[in-house]
């Protein structure tokens, strides 16, 4: 299995042009036609993670936090981009695109606190597709189709290879200078053809464009590239859910505490929760957003990295907010993440889940 294929299983698991713009997901480091020995998923690619991977024969790993985030200038020792390179091992990061997926953080965390009637706290448009549009001699339209769909074309939701083929006529005449594959210069040339359409994920243009250009047989082949404004589905953003029972803010917060071992800080009233909205990291602004766009009633939101001023605005919304570090938030789907790899690649290669440090702060 080659990691590109496992790159393909991950883009299932959590779209990749799903993803915020600001975020960086994807393959990050590697070659994507190397054959996968084994696969290690963590939060964070740390330096103790790498070399883990490399002890169990690992050579991809599969983070949610990107290994590189921000711009960088230079990759140098010490880099973990950089160590696991060396190293042969690649890596792929299922950032915000994660997030949004209806089976990823969120409903990992939704499900650790016990939520019950999980639905979606917002929901986020994907970014539109792109149709591809084609003409290819009859008897090479199978090949351009197989490398199309390699390169990611006619893959999304519950179906692949999605194409639509009508057969036709082309007529061409090569001039002086030309070297066609079909015809003769100066002669008026007719072919059976196929129109092939298509559609894509944005983010893949440039690849699809390389498969079309080194996979058709003429020597200037012509295609067509248009935006899909009515093709895309929706994505979660956040949850939200009951608890089976009412608890008091402080039960709550020792629920917190016992699910995910970290003591959260919030803001106590007298409130008695029922339901909840949540958002693994650090999503404090949905708070209020989620409760105007649509009229949710949860007495607590939880999350993490909390200003200040959000706990503010939690208290004059009536919402007991509950900051439980972005570590602990977001770890609970690496089980989650490590299972579903597991299904996906269908014992290929083994999938294990990290043991190494992955980034908590201590404290």
């Amino acid at each position: 299995m080659k990691i590109k294929e496992v790159v393909r299983c991950g883009d299932q698991l959590a779209p990749l042009n799903s993803a915020l713009d600001w975020d960086n997901s994807g393959l990050l480091v590697g070659d994507p036609e190397e054959e996968v020995t084994g696969i290690l998923t963590a939060l964070d690619a740390t330096l103790p993670v790498v070399k883990e991977a490399e002890a169990k024969g690992c050579n991809l790993i599969v983070t949610h936090h990107p290994v590189i985030f921000h711009a960088q200038k230079r990759f140098t020792a010490g880099n973990i981009a950089f160590e696991a390179a060396r190293r042969g091992i690649s890596i792929l990061s299922l950032h915000t695109c994660y997030d949004m997926a209806d089976q990823g953080v969120n409903r990992a965390l939704a499900e650790t606190l016990g939520l019950e009637n999980i639905r979606p706290l917002l929901r986020e448009k994907m970014k539109n597709w792109k149709k591809l549009t084609t003409y290819v001699p009859k008897a090479q339209a199978e090949q351009l189709y197989q490398a199309l769909s390699e390169a990611g074309c006619g893959d999304g939701g519950d179906y692949s290879g999605v194409c639509f083929f009508t057969q036709g006529q082309g007529r061409f005449c090569p001039m002086e200078g030309s070297h066609p594959v079909l015809g003769t210069v100066g002669r008026m040339e007719k072919v059976e053809e196929v129109r092939m359409e298509t559609a894509f994920p944005p983010e893949l243009e440039s690849q699809v464009v390389e498969a079309l250009k080194q996979n058709h047989p003429y020597e200037k082949p012509v295609w067509d590239i248009w935006t899909l404004e009515n093709f895309g589905e929706e994505y979660w953003l956040g949850c939200v859910g009951e608890l089976p029972e009412p608890m008091t803010e402080k039960a709550f917060a020792q629920l917190i505490q016992e699910r995910l071992h970290i003591t959260p800080r919030y803001n106590p009233g007298q409130r008695l929760i029922r339901q909840v909205g949540l958002c693994g990291g650090s999503g404090g602004e949905l708070m209020a957003e989620a409760m105007k766009a649509h009229g949710w009633q949860y007495q607590a939101f939880v999350t993490a990295e909390v200003k200040h001023h959000q706990f503010m605005e939690a208290e004059q919304l009536g919402v007991t907010l509950y900051d439980a570090s972005h570590y602990a938030t977001e770890v609970v789907a690496i089980p989650w993440l490590t299972r579903q790899l597991a299904a996906q690649v269908v014992e290929k290669v083994p999938v294990a889940m990290a043991t190494a440090y992955q980034g908590e702060i201590a404290g």
